[in-house]
């Protein structure tokens, strides 16, 4: 008998719930951040100012991204 896709998407997550998530990271910025994706609920998550992993909202994932333009610009700025 074959499981269904949501049925194992259901396992998988109920197997996260249980045991906590197993963090891959997906995208390493030079300003020392870090986005994790589980590999087993595939959910992304990201940490916070206070070094603590927390799930990747919409808005997370734009200051990661304006806080790396803002650190290349300032590496720029001082190697000039």
């Amino acid at each position: 008998m074959n499981a269904t896709p949501s049925a194992m998407s259901f396992f998988k997550s109920l197997m996260c719930r249980v045991f906590g998530h197993k963090y891959q990271v997906s995208k390493s910025y030079k300003t020392e951040q870090q986005e994790y994706q589980c590999l087993h609920c595939q959910r992304e998550f990201t940490t916070d100012d206070n070094g603590e992993i927390q799930p990747l909202t919409p808005k997370l994932k734009r200051i990661n991204e304006v806080m790396e333009k803002f650190y290349i610009i300032k590496q720029e700025r001082q190697a000039a």
